[in-house]
């Protein structure tokens, strides 16, 4: 299932606007009303759908409530760069703020794992965390 809702949210957003044709969108939309119809409880898989769902263009608003439970948690997710990546990127998409999301800097916590021109240990961490300053706003440091 996580491959599939991190298929939906990549397709999405890396398909520039006017590229898909009809039954592209059509299947895009059945895909994203599934992924509604799920009880996603892991903070990962919700951070996954949350992207997925605003890629395929649900509401920020629409978006809300799975931001607000999946916040409740995400505090213990969050402790490496690429898992805070992923509650940044949901909270983005959700418009939501990474800096104060549940009480919680995930920004600071990215920013507080970078050593020797890496965030985190692994090509997830760095990825993730690099895309989530991105879409926050944020820099990278050049290294």
């Amino acid at each position: 299932m996580r491959r599939h809702i991190a298929l939906l949210g990549l397709l999405a957003l890396i398909a520039p606007s006017g590229a898909f044709a009809q039954t592209d969108r059509q299947a895009t939309q059945r895909g994203a009303a599934w992924l509604e119809t799920l009880s996603i409880v892991t903070v990962g898989q919700q951070a996954d759908a949350i992207v997925a769902l605003a890629a395929a263009g649900r509401s920020r608003a629409s978006l809300r409530p799975r931001l607000s439970r999946m916040s409740a948690a995400a505090a213990a997710y969050a402790t490496t760069a690429g898992g805070a990546g992923k509650v940044v990127l949901a909270a983005v998409a959700a418009g939501g703020n990474p800096r104060s999301l549940g009480g919680v800097d995930y920004i600071t916590r990215i920013e507080s794992q970078y050593a020797a021109g890496r965030y985190g240990v692994t090509a997830y961490d760095q990825a993730l965390a690099m895309l989530a300053l991105r879409a926050a706003g944020e820099r990278t440091p050049a290294a």
